[in-house]
């Protein structure tokens, strides 16, 4: 579904989704408008009757992170 929508996206598949932080972040590879041309975009836009939530179809929940030291704003700045 991924290459379906996105051809440029790179697919990786992962144990506990350990993947090297430089390979999904800031790479630039998604374009709205060249996405919002894709039939399947308008359609999972549109389609919203028939959508299941992301959260239903691949079993996301949330989580609460929790530890005694804040974060260290240094290396949360170089992460984001």
């Amino acid at each position: 579904m991924i290459k379906a929508l996105n051809l440029d996206a790179d697919v990786y598949k992962t144990d506990y989704s350990d993947v090297p932080l430089d390979k999904i972040l800031n790479i630039k590879k998604f374009d709205l408008e060249k996405a919002e041309l894709n039939p399947l975009w308008a359609k999972e836009l549109n389609d919203y009757k028939s959508h299941v939530p992301e959260t239903e179809e691949y079993g996301i929940i949330s989580f609460n992170f929790e530890s005694l030291e804040p974060f260290d704003p240094v290396k949360f700045d170089a992460f984001t």
